[in-house]
Formats: C-alpha cells, sequence, structure tokens
C-alpha cells in the first residue's frame, strides 16, 4: 500500500461554531503534537466541515487519532503513530479535536480519547482506544486492512 502522511496542522473550518483564523492559535495550542513535527511527518488537523472529503472521500486508507486538550494518553500517542506512519507511509494520519468536533465525534460514538479511528475508501473499519504501542498499531493496521486490500 503507498501511504501519503499529511500531517499539517493548517486547516481550520466547521464545527459546531465557526471557526476562523484568528482561533487558530488556541487550536494548535492545544495540539497533542503542540506544532512540533517530527521530520517529514506532519498531521493534518480536521474538522467536522472537513472530515467527509478529507476521510471518506479518500482513496487511501485514513487513520483519524480523535483527542482532547489535556490528554496525557493522547501526547504518548504521538510518537507511537509518528512511528508508524514512517514505517506505513501509504496510509494518511489526521487529527481531530473531539471536543470541538461533535458531529464527528458523536457519528462514530467516540466517549473516550484517544480514539484512533480508520477509514479505507469511505468505509469505517474500527478503533483502538487509549494508548499503545507501534507494534500493536502496525499489526492492527495490517489485520484491518488486509481484507480490504484482497477487494481492490
Amino acid at each position: 500500500l503507498p501511504v501519503a502522511v499529511d500531517l499539517s496542522l493548517h486547516e481550520r473550518a466547521g464545527s459546531s461554531r465557526a471557526v476562523h483564523e484568528r482561533d487558530a492559535p488556541e487550536l494548535i495550542a492545544g495540539c497533542p503534537f503542540g506544532g512540533v513535527h517530527g521530520g517529514h511527518l506532519s498531521m493534518t488537523a480536521l474538522t467536522d466541515a472537513s472530515f467527509e472529503q478529507k476521510v471518506l472521500n479518500a482513496t487511501t486508507p485514513v487513520v483519524v487519532m480523535m483527542w482532547q486538550q489535556g490528554c496525557a494518553p493522547c501526547k504518548d500517542m504521538v510518537p507511537v503513530l509518528q512511528d508508524v506512519a514512517r514505517d506505513h507511509p501509504g496510509i494518511q494520519f489526521k487529527l481531530m479535536n473531539a471536543t470541538i468536533n461533535p458531529r464527528t465525534k458523536a457519528r462514530y460514538a467516540v466517549t473516550a480519547c484517544p480514539a484512533t479511528l480508520l477509514f479505507h475508501r469511505g468505509k469505517y473499519l474500527g478503533r483502538w482506544l487509549g494508548r499503545t504501542t507501534k507494534d500493536r498499531v502496525s499489526a492492527w493496521l495490517q489485520r484491518t486492512l488486509e481484507p480490504e486490500n484482497a477487494d481492490s
């Protein structure tokens, strides 16, 4: 699988309220990435407004980590997902603040963070809740995407 990793935090639009450029510092400051990108990796921030286009319409698999400000396990997952992204360049990795994106949070019944969700070709394939290791995430991705790749 070719994997496109786009982890920059520049997209800010939509939620239950309008999000404007002037709000960007608050949105980025609370991000578990802290605005720091590891090497060539940087994660794209998603919103309720951009979710369909960036995730459901994507042609490659997409991993979405839903996070909340002040969540220590969310911060712990950052280096894990960065390592996984390096090993799986055909998968897109994205971030979504669960607090300011209630529609997507409710749609996928996210009740705790971090919640790492997997999508492929518009289909929700599953989730991983809480912190874990790189090896477990990689094995989960391979196991979950294997049937999807067979359908290609």
